[in-house]
């Protein structure tokens, strides 16, 4: 790929499966790896643009894959056909991503929601990568944001808050402040009971 890679190439991130059971692995060395889960043969490579820490999420209806990268500047959110593996489009911000994406919804018109170390979540369309909306925290965002039953996201922060957002708009529908940096991402059951 010609790509130049100071950093070291270990595998930092958590491993998905698609439903063919193909192994998603994200690497430091800017890939992200399709690996035969029986055999561990490389099957295909989805290229980023800096570490990528951040596991994927896929839409199994529309076949595509959302991912962040650790590169700083606009372009370090990717959308990939887990088929071709081409890459159908990017966005980002200012701040790295080590987070997973949550999408909202399988529709093809649903969001993916991220947030970064610049302190924003960010919405952007599954099908377009437009941005949908951003909201800016107090601190960088190190957890994966979670979703209650009736769609409020859940963004906890290294500021010790957990916000509650609106999936439309972004707006912040409540806060809690834990009094300690949150890096773990949230679990949520279902009683919409949620865990840090």
């Amino acid at each position: 790929y010609d790509v130049e890679s100071y950093n070291v190439d270990w595998f930092e991130g958590n491993v998905a499966m698609l439903g063919d059971g193909t192994l998603i692995v994200p690497n430091d060395n800017f890939l992200i790896y399709a690996l035969d889960r029986d055999t561990g043969e490389k099957k295909r490579e989805f290229l980023g643009n800096e570490l990528m820490w951040s596991l994927p999420a896929v839409n199994p209806r529309t076949g595509r894959m959302f991912a962040g990268s650790q590169f700083l500047l606009w372009k370090n959110v990717f959308a990939y056909d887990t088929c071709t593996g081409e890459t159908l489009w990017t966005n980002g911000g200012w701040g790295s991503n080590a987070a997973s994406p949550l999408l909202t919804a399988s529709a093809g018109n649903g969001a993916l929601v991220l947030g970064g170390f610049d302190g924003y979540v960010r919405a952007f369309s599954q099908s377009s990568g437009a941005q949908l909306w951003k909201r800016g925290l107090r601190d960088h965002l190190y957890a994966s944001p979670a979703q209650l039953s009736d769609g409020t996201l859940i963004q906890p922060s290294t500021d010790g808050t957990i916000y509650a957002l609106d999936p439309e708009t972004g707006s912040v529908k409540w806060a809690h402040d834990t009094l300690g940096p949150i890096r773990s991402s949230p679990a949520v059951d279902a009683r919409d009971r949620i865990y840090v």
